[in-house]
């Protein structure tokens, strides 16, 4: 949420919450902050969110789907959001400026839809 505030903040205005995307193989994943339009899937890395082996795995599998989706990952790390956001959003401005793969918005599935093994850490 500190990463969607800081794009609000430089008037960037991403899906306004995690993004459910349905796979070409059924799979239904969830996105942490997504731009449909231009296909970008901003992944946020954290060492607490990411401290378990079981976590880890299902953010690389959840990356890996988005990936095989037609996405473009942007992937935003706790240091670079404290310390060098500036530069984080410079390059994630670059990365949207670029032409999409697809030329229409990726669709957004079903939230309830969004297999466990792919889902997004929430804040609750």
């Amino acid at each position: 949420w500190y990463w969607r505030r800081a794009l609000r903040a430089h008037d960037l205005h991403p899906h306004p919450r995690p993004f459910p995307f349905r796979c070409a193989d059924g799979i239904t994943i969830e996105i942490d902050v997504a731009f449909p339009d231009q296909w970008v899937a901003c992944e946020c890395d954290g060492l607490s969110s990411r401290a378990s082996r079981a976590s880890l795995t299902t953010h690389h599998r959840r990356q890996n789907a988005a990936v095989g989706g037609g996405w473009r990952p942007f992937l935003v790390d706790w240091t670079r959001l404290t310390q060098d956001v500036e530069g984080l959003i410079a390059e994630l401005r670059g990365l949207l400026a670029s032409p999409p793969p697809c030329p229409t918005p990726a669709s957004e599935a079903r939230r309830e839809d969004v297999d466990a093994g792919y889902r997004g850490r929430r804040r609750r």
